[in-house]
């Protein structure tokens, strides 16, 4: 009876993007967040797309108290399959040679737009850590916050990680080679969702993308909160 009641409790909290690990381990070509990222934290998104449904935006992995993250091409003309030639790498199937994604066919290019809902309280800003995995390098990536105040400005960090190469180009791409791109974003102040836009030149197909993100406190709640720690402290003391 309380396997069962625990397997419901499961499913119900996978449904609403709020289950709790211990540990959110990295899976296939997701290089894992940065040094000190938690994906569990209360404050923490995490949101990993492999592209193997068509018509689903959401990640087929995700862990996002606030809401439903999508991603979805958004300019430009695109198709998507799952038997795009791929390396050993980043195949979805081992041995297969294949794996599913979307596919810019536009000679101007494309642009795929991710949605990430936020958390609601004011924060002082909110840091992005992106992956990319495609044919081609993006030409373009930046990042709007939307809803809320307004007043939004973007930026990047340095994430300290480099491209990695992932395999040779596959015979339909010419002149491309597989790649995990990373990309450091900020926006600030933190938004009520944040978009992110992904420009890509032709014949590009994206295989799979992974979002990280974490809001980083105001300085006064960052005081209550060493506040509080100091009073606990104190406390203790007083009480031996």
């Amino acid at each position: 009876m309380k396997a069962r009641v625990r397997i419901l409790l499961i499913v119900v909290l996978s449904s609403m993007g709020i289950l709790m690990l211990p540990a959110i381990p990295a899976v296939a070509r997701d290089y894992g967040p940065l040094d000190g990222w938690d994906r569990t934290a209360p404050y923490s998104t995490y949101q990993h797309w492999e592209f193997t449904n068509p018509d689903n935006p959401l990640p087929e992995e995700f862990h996002n108290p606030f809401g439903e993250p999508y991603a979805v091409p958004a300019e430009g003309e695109w198709q998507w399959s799952n038997e795009w030639p791929c390396p050993p790498g980043i195949e979805d199937i081992p041995g297969a040679g294949v794996c599913s994604g979307w596919h810019c066919s536009d000679p101007g290019g494309g642009k795929f737009v991710i949605r990430i809902p936020n958390n609601p309280e004011p924060n002082l800003y909110k840091r992005i850590f992106l992956q990319i995995t495609s044919s081609k390098s993006p030409s373009d990536v930046s990042v709007t916050g939307q809803g809320g105040p307004g007043g939004y400005t973007s930026g990047t960090f340095p994430t300290g990680r480099g491209p990695v190469q992932e395999g040779p180009p596959a015979p339909p791409f010419p002149g491309s080679s597989w790649y995990t791109y990373n990309y450091g974003l900020i926006v600030q102040p933190n938004p009520e969702y944040e978009e992110i836009t992904i420009e890509v030149p032709y014949c590009t197909v994206i295989d799979q993308i992974v979002v990280d993100t974490e809001c980083i406190p105001e300085p006064a709640t960052m005081a209550l909160l060493i506040l509080g720690g100091t009073g606990l402290i104190f406390h203790r003391k007083k009480r031996k």
